[in-house]
């Protein structure tokens, strides 16, 4: 449905392990070995596949299904047990030792074979391929590429009598296509449900729902280009939250100048916050207006616009953060996204916040517990060059005892930075959180490219770790 919108062919990669899709209500026997004839589609599972694959095709997008196991050979592996009783009358004879074995490698080809099953039948009917038995998937990954590159596109308008009368079943009709030149073969979907599509037009969705519809889809939109930073951290009074700084290009926003002279901005700002299940658990939606005076909107273009939001997190997990900011005047929208681990601190665990990471040349400073941090650009981007001095700040909860930290920066697998590791001590008041922070300098001659910061920390209570990107220009 995110990709519904979006023009062209979409491609999905489906990287998985396989999953069943058929059924054996049947065993092995001594006549019938192989168990042929015993297998038929499962109606649970064959029912979901096929109305994901009619809304792929609906959506104009192809699967790519890649079996994470590689190369399975199906033989015998040392765990197995061949002398279960269940599984020959008298395992410690040869005889059934042999049975045992047959068996096994029975099954085992059988649950290679029927979970490869259901990943290539869900990539064939959306016109895509299945990559099987194989250890090279970056190989795999290249040919989906390639794929996608090039493809035609036919119309087709089915006669109206192909689609279900009211108060009837849908049914599922084949589409064949053959071309005439010799030596070509066609790959496209094979067939489509009896159902009509909605009419729904972009234009109907209000902005609150054209914004909601950005932020939840799997594309990125980057009419405004967006940048996110998602800082996990804790407060007693409030709980968990994460604390999002939002990197805006404002040369994508649009800017009236009113009569004192002032360049003025506004926009919609929605964070929403999904567990692993892919539920929706947090939900925050605001709005700000930017009035810049001549100076401070030239260095608004040339820096972008920070902002920053708290957004309360429910329970410890993981968590996709995802963003979305619609200019009110042009209706363009932006949007990015995060994963984030947030620890159990309400419950005791030795955890660290997010870090913070500004140079000396950046005169605001953080508020630790605020509503609203008071962030420059440059703590949201963290684009510095070589040389410059660089501090930084992170929380550290629940240390009943002296901290252990030490500073790490890498390029890369390449560590360029290793500081001495550093007792901290937590204060006396009874309080489950503190602040620490420290600083360092950017080499010279340092090569341009990414970096990270990572501090790992140790008390009695475990172990703890965070980092934070960065860009060396």
């Amino acid at each position: 449905q995110g990709a519904k919108n979006l023009p062209g062919r979409k491609a999905i990669l489906f990287v998985s392990e396989g999953f069943r899709m058929l059924e054996s209500p049947g065993v092995r026997s001594a006549d019938n070995p192989a168990g042929a004839g015993l297998q038929e589609p499962d109606p649970r599972i064959r029912a979901a596949l096929d109305r994901a694959v009619d809304s792929a095709t609906r959506a104009g997008v192809v699967v790519y299904s890649i079996d994470a196991r590689g190369l399975q050979s199906g033989a015998l592996l040392a765990s197995d047990n061949l002398k279960r009783p269940s599984t020959v009358e008298d395992p410690q004879s040869l005889g059934g030792l042999s049975q045992s074995v047959q068996k096994e490698q029975g099954e085992r080809g059988d649950l290679l074979r029927d979970t490869q099953e259901g990943m290539a039948y869900l990539a064939e009917q959306t016109g895509g391929f299945a990559v099987l038995n194989t250890n090279d998937l970056g190989a795999g990954l290249a040919r989906a590429a390639a794929d996608v590159r090039d493809y035609y596109v036919i119309g087709y308008a089915p006669e109206a009598d192909t689609f279900a009368a009211k108060g009837k079943t849908p049914s599922y009709h084949k589409i064949t296509l053959r071309v005439k030149r010799p030596g070509l073969r066609v790959r496209t979907r094979r067939e489509f449900l009896g159902v009509s599509d909605v009419d729904e037009t972009e234009a109907s969705y209000s902005p609150a729902q054209q914004l909601v519809n950005a932020a939840i889809s799997p594309f990125t939109a980057s009419d405004i280009p967006l940048r996110a930073t998602s800082l996990p951290g804790y407060a007693p009074d409030r709980g968990l939250f994460v604390r999002a700084l939002l990197h805006i290009d404002a040369s994508a926003l649009t800017f009236t100048t009113g009569e004192d002279g002032k360049a003025t901005a506004s926009a919609d700002v929605l964070g929403m916050v999904f567990d692993k299940d892919g539920t929706e658990v947090a939900h925050l939606s605001t709005a700000f207006s930017a009035a810049l005076t001549k100076g401070a909107a030239q260095d608004a273009l040339r820096d972008g616009l920070a902002y920053t939001l708290r957004i309360p997190i429910p329970r410890a997990g993981p968590y996709q953060m995802r963003f979305a900011v619609r200019d009110r005047q042009s209706s363009k929208v932006g949007t990015a996204g995060e994963f984030v681990e947030i620890p159990d601190i309400p419950h005791g665990t030795f955890a660290l916040s997010g870090i913070v990471l500004r140079s000396d040349d950046d005169a605001q400073t953080v508020q630790a517990d605020a509503d609203r941090v008071v962030i420059s650009p440059s703590q949201a981007v963290r684009s510095y060059k070589a040389g410059a001095q660089l501090k930084y700040a992170y929380e550290i909860y629940n240390a009943a005892a002296p901290v252990q930290v030490m500073m790490t920066i890498w390029h890369g697998a390449d560590k360029v930075l290793s500081a001495a590791p550093d007792t901290l001590a937590p204060p006396k008041a009874q309080q489950p959180w503190f602040a620490a922070a420290g600083g360092f300098k950017l080499g010279e001659h340092l090569a341009p490219g990414s970096y990270v910061i990572q501090v790992a920390a140790a008390s009695g209570r475990g172990r703890a770790v965070q980092s934070m990107d960065f860009e060396v220009k």
